[in-house]
């Protein structure tokens, strides 16, 4: 594929994962105003997502890793409601349906302008960075892949920390 065939890159916030991964609010750019409580209720808004989806080997295992049994419990029908709500306001639409926890979290083709903190977060069906771009700091840290990660082309301008981040199946950053 050459430069005129490939897609042009969409900002994060046009992207319906992303809204769901900064549910509670971006990372500020300003490393003194970074709140770690944004960034915590993050994590669990994402990973109790996709907990639904989840064995109970795999529960049983990331338990072992040290994730939270908190984030391991699925949403429940009021809460799930609830989430809706926030991603709808989240994402600026009229209304906004969850992404599907069964789906492969789609970030190509993404242009990330703030610093993202996956910290912890977990894909358990893999993710695809592929072609994307992180303008600033890209915190991977302790995230898991479970299925595969697909970091093809991606272009990191600032730091990328995968310091403790693991990979079950196989990561492509070719």
């Amino acid at each position: 594929m050459n430069d005129a065939e490939k897609p042009a890159l969409r900002p994060a916030n046009e992207n319906p994962w992303y809204w769901l991964a900064t549910l509670y609010g971006e990372w500020s750019n300003d490393l003194e105003k970074q709140d770690p409580d944004i960034a915590l209720k993050n994590r669990i808004a994402w990973n109790r997502w996709f907990a639904k989806e989840l064995s109970a080997e795999q529960r049983e295992e990331l338990l072992k890793k040290g994730v939270s049994p908190e984030e391991l419990v699925p949403w429940n029908p009021t809460e799930e409601a609830e989430l809706v709500v926030a991603l709808t306001a989240r994402s600026g639409c009229k209304s906004q349906s969850l992404p599907d926890p069964t789906n492969i979290p789609d970030f190509s083709h993404t242009i990330f302008d703030n610093h993202v903190s996956l910290f912890g977060f977990l894909f358990p069906n893999g993710a695809t960075f592929t072609s994307a771009t992180f303008s600033r700091i890209a915190d991977f840290r302790s995230a898991t892949f479970t299925g595969g990660a697909y970091f093809r082309s991606a272009r990191f301008t600032e730091y990328a920390h995968f310091d403790s981040a693991t990979f079950t199946r196989y990561a492509d950053f070719r």
